[in-house]
C-alpha cells in the first residue's frame, strides 16, 4: 500500500496497517508527540450554558422577558471579545475537568515516507488507565492539524483553541 492510498483509506484499514497500539499509559506516560486536545462538548453550547447561568450579570438581557430569552441565541447579543474570554474561560475548565481528549502522534514509516498516525486518549476511571483510539493517518502534521481544526473543538498544545 502506498502512502496515498493509506492516508485516503477507511479507519479500518488505518488500524490493520498500524497493527495493535500497545502504548503503556500508566505513570502519565503516554504518547510520543503532543498535539492538544479535543473536547467532548461542543463549544457553542457550552457558550449557551455560561451565559445562562450568569444571565444576571449581562445588562443586554435585562429587558427581554423570560420567554424571549429561552427563544433566542444569547452569545449573539454580546460582543466578540467577550466571547472569545468565555470561550478561553471554558477550555480552562474543560481541561482541568478532563473533559476532553488527548491528541498525540507517533511518526511511522510507509514505503520510505513518514506519515502521521493521529491518536485520541480518553481518560477512564479508575487505576489512572488511558484508552488510545486512532484518529486517522496524515502525510503530514498540518494535514492532522487542519482535521482536527475541522472538527470545531480542538485546543492545540499551546491551548489556542480552534473553533
Amino acid at each position: 500500500m502506498n502512502v496515498d492510498q493509506l492516508v485516503n483509506s477507511s479507519l479500518k484499514i488505518q488500524k490493520k496497517w498500524l497493527g495493535d497500539y500497545d502504548q503503556s499509559t500508566f505513570g502519565d506516560e503516554i504518547a510520543d508527540n503532543d498535539l492538544g486536545y479535543y473536547l467532548y462538548n461542543n463549544i457553542e453550547t457550552l457558550i449557551e450554558e455560561y451565559i445562562d447561568d450568569r444571565i444576571e450579570l449581562y445588562e443586554v438581557f435585562n429587558n427581554l422577558n423570560k420567554k424571549e430569552l429561552k427563544k433566542v441565541k444569547k452569545s449573539s447579543y454580546l460582543p466578540d471579545y467577550e466571547i472569545e474570554d468565555i470561550k478561553k474561560e471554558i477550555v480552562e475548565r474543560e481541561l482541568m475537568d478532563l473533559s476532553c481528549d488527548y491528541i498525540f502522534y507517533s511518526p511511522r514509516k510507509c514505503e520510505d515516507k513518514q506519515v502521521f498516525p493521529v491518536f485520541l486518549a480518553a481518560h477512564d476511571d479508575g487505576m489512572g488507565s488511558v484508552t488510545v483510539s486512532l484518529y486517522g493517518i496524515f502525510k503530514s502534521l498540518e494535514d492532522a492539524r487542519k482535521a482536527l481544526i475541522n472538527q470545531g473543538c480542538y485546543v492545540d498544545e499551546y491551548q489556542n483553541h480552534h473553533f
